[in-house]
């Protein structure tokens, strides 16, 4: 099997790269998917990049917010509005 793991270095992400390290797999970082909801985005760029370069199946989002620190406003927009989009571009792009 290969992944796109969304996040490359929060605990969660962490932990899932070593379960599948002798899987194929890849990681989107930050900067790829912070400015998610711009129209220039490169989230769906390196998506359909990484779906050819290491035949990506399946998509797992690692991004989320867990602070009770963080505004509503925040955890809304990182914890259902991302995955929402991510959840758009699988869709799209027949990942699971």
């Amino acid at each position: 099997m290969s992944y796109a793991i969304v996040g490359s270095n929060g605990n969660f992400s962490i932990q899932l790269q070593e379960l599948v390290k002798n899987e194929k797999f890849t990681t989107i970082n930050k900067n790829i998917y912070s400015e998610w909801h711009k129209s220039n985005s490169q989230l769906v760029s390196t998506l359909e990049s990484a779906i050819q370069e290491f035949n990506c199946k399946f998509l797992i989002n690692t991004v989320g917010i867990v602070s009770r620190n963080s505004s509503v406003e925040n955890t809304q927009y990182w914890n259902f509005s991302f995955p929402l989009h991510l959840y758009q571009i699988c869709q799209d792009l027949n990942l699971i």
